[in-house]
């Protein structure tokens, strides 16, 4: 009876502990408690029921339950520190968006009363006339930010072009393409897709690329789309492989794309031994193809005409560059980044024209850097840095640290403002410094090293017209114009976009993945308008007063209406954050009643530099005809107007 009692304990303990090893929080416990189990447990088992002697087998048991509630303690101790970690980690996030909430609303509460102070003198300046400083006015009123489009359940991996948005839904796997102008969205009749990626010119997305599991489930295949949706390709069947990720359970696909005439040239980032594929758009035929083997840190770019891939060879201290059309090697030329370790980073890249041809080297400890730059058609070296460095096209300027070199590599400025950081160009005239120690923040400087913003955000980039979006995580994103105006919009956006003049597309983690698309509308009238008042170098401040004087612009601005006062007239209109009191009849005040907002328009005029009129002022809403308006005068107000130097001699002889 013992036996019968014992061994059917011992069989359930066996039952439970091989049940409980599947579970996921025991993972790390199953290696040893198996190597028990078939090393001793199992023969004991089996001496037990043939010997009917479960000596062994209790030791046995003994011994590897001992083991296991060892393991499960340690497994049980380390999952506890895990999650009081993130725990930590989540709370100092928390912190850290409290911190900066916080002090992004005193520089908002500062601003605000900056600007009411200065709405109040303007007032009391020009009584009876609608003025208002710039910054009243929206910052710019010449560009205008609203939101288009906010999609749900949608793959990772998105196409924006101008005009039209690309993506892939996860509720039918269906390639879907959005008209941002029109609102519609359409479904492409294209089957497994997984996700999109997209071939570049210039910098910005051309054509979409469709990709979807090949001949195998693990092989890639995929189809170009022209901007209009249209098949610009059959399906091509590449023949890469999907990358597997050792330490995480999921693979991908990571290729890369670019085109030259008819000719698709196809690579993948994380083949050791990289194989570049050429097909042909019209047939989907595979043309060429060239191995790399033993090669490191390959980049295909569009040299003139050519496809050209470049890859460096480490041990023999060699680039080499390569037409993939003819398969001609153009160039050899030295590794100019000094010794490069097995482990540490390499990697390659054309500027976006293919004129330069860059070689960037980073130690396996992240901790230093050296970048080499060549001509992309000759291999001619040009300059060497030991620190990461960027060029900019339209500057012909390279940027490494906190220095500014020309194409001879001499140093044509430094700017303190980038200590600590790293430069990248912007625009013309425009740098950016990012800031490693900071969460890689960025600042942005004019040509003279001057920072242009009160703190730092996450990322800033460039309309075409020059205008600064500034993008901070879950903040409303804000404008700098190129003279200076800060706008604020109402749409909040992520501290990243692609931004495809005029719209951005900014990417979300909030209750699923999600996509925001904003669109940047500019008044091209305003802007000329605004741009008129800054003074010329050459005209003296006479003829620059007598100028402006002159300026005038057809004006509008939404606002938010506020409760009527039928004893003063006044009805109040709040843009941005400031309100104005305006007077209007009863009568006509009564022909807005229930609405929330209504759009001020009239001409604009200057009055002085960075303060406009609107006259022949007006107020229109939703089926409602224009409404005269106008400031009502100190007498109709019902306020007191701050005393001026008449209305205190007026007092003193009334007393």
């Amino acid at each position: 009876m013992t036996h019968a009692r014992t061994l059917p304990r011992r069989l359930l303990f066996v039952a439970i502990t091989l049940l409980a090893l599947h579970s996921p929080a025991f993972a790390d416990c199953k290696s040893d408690n198996i190597s028990c189990v078939n090393t001793c447990l199992l023969p004991g088992l089996a001496g037990a029921l043939t010997k009917h002697d479960d000596t062994a087998f209790r030791s046995c048991s003994d011994k590897c339950d001992s083991q296991l509630s060892i393991c499960l303690i340690d497994e049980q101790a380390r999952q506890d520190q895990e999650r009081r970690q993130q725990e930590q980690a989540a709370a100092a996030k928390r912190a850290a968006d409290a911190r900066q909430s916080a002090a992004q609303q005193a520089r908002d509460n500062a601003a605000q009363a900056a600007l009411d102070a200065r709405q109040a003198a303007i007032t009391e300046k020009y009584p009876g006339r609608l003025a208002m400083p710039l910054a009243v006015l929206l910052g710019n009123p010449g560009t205008s930010v609203r939101d288009v489009a906010d999609i749900r359940q949608l793959a990772v991996g998105t196409v924006l072009l101008k005009g039209r948005f690309f993506y892939v839904s996860e509720a039918d796997h269906q390639v879907k393409l959005l008209d941002l102008v029109a609102g519609t969205t359409q479904s492409l009749n294209i089957a497994g897709v997984k996700t999109l990626s997209a071939i570049y010119r210039d910098g910005k997305p051309a054509f979409p690329v469709a990709m979807m599991p090949g001949k195998a489930p693990n092989e890639l295949a995929i189809q170009v789309l022209d901007s209009n949706s249209t098949p610009r390709s059959p399906v091509i069947h590449t023949g890469f492989k999907a990358y597997r990720d050792p330490a995480k359970d999921y693979t991908a696909f990571s290729p890369v794309f670019y085109l030259a005439g008819n000719q698709l040239a196809v690579y993948s980032y994380y083949d050791a031994d990289p194989d570049v594929r050429v097909f042909d758009l019209t047939t989907g035929n595979q043309v060429t193809m060239m191995s790399l083997r033993g090669g490191r840190g390959a980049a295909v770019g569009v040299v003139g005409d050519h496809l050209v891939v470049v890859a460096a060879w480490p041990g023999y201290g060699q680039i080499k560059a390569f037409d993939l059309t003819s398969n001609a090697t153009l160039f050899t030329a030295p590794l100019n980044v000094g010794q490069v370790g097995e482990q540490d980073g390499l990697w390659s890249s054309f500027s976006n024209n293919g004129r330069l041809l860059s070689v960037s080297w980073r130690s396996n400890d992240q901790k230093s850097n050296r970048s080499a730059w060549y001509d992309a058609s000759t291999g001619k070296a040009m300059c060497r840095f030991d620190a990461e460095s960027s060029f900019s096209e339209k500057q012909g300027l390279f940027a490494s640290g906190t220095r500014i070199y020309s194409q001879d590599c001499n140093v044509v400025r430094s700017f303190d403002a980038a200590k600590g950081g790293s430069l990248y160009p912007l625009g013309s005239d425009h740098w950016t410094v990012s800031y490693p120690a900071q969460e890689y923040k960025q600042q942005l400087l004019d040509k003279d090293g001057t920072p242009r913003l009160d703190h730092l955000v996450n990322s800033v980039a460039q309309l075409d017209d020059g205008t600064f979006l500034l993008f901070e995580d879950k903040q409303p994103m804000r404008l700098l114009s190129p003279a200076g105006e800060l706008t604020t919009s109402t749409v909040r956006t992520a501290s990243y976009a692609i931004v495809n003049d005029p719209y951005f597309e900014s990417s979300w983690f909030d209750d699923g993945y999600r996509i925001t698309i904003g669109r940047v509308d500019h008044n091209v009238g305003m802007a000329a308008f605004m741009a008129a008042q800054n003074k010329d170098d050459y005209e003296t401040t006479a003829q620059y007063k007598s100028r402006i004087a002159s300026l005038t612009t057809p004006f509008s601005v939404e606002g938010a209406l506020g409760r009527y006062d039928a004893d003063t007239q006044i009805l109040p209109l709040t843009l941005g954050k400031t309100a104005l009191q305006l007077h209007m009849a009863a009568d006509d005040a009564r022909r807005l009643k229930g609405q929330s907002s209504a759009t001020l328009a009239g001409t604009a005029k200057v009055l002085e530099p960075g303060v406009l009129e609107i006259v022949s002022a007006t107020l229109t809403a939703a089926g409602v005809a224009p409404l005269p308006v106008q400031l009502p005068k100190a007498a109709r107000s019902g306020t007191n107007p701050a005393p001026t130097a008449s209305t205190s001699a007026r007092q003193k002889r009334k007393n």
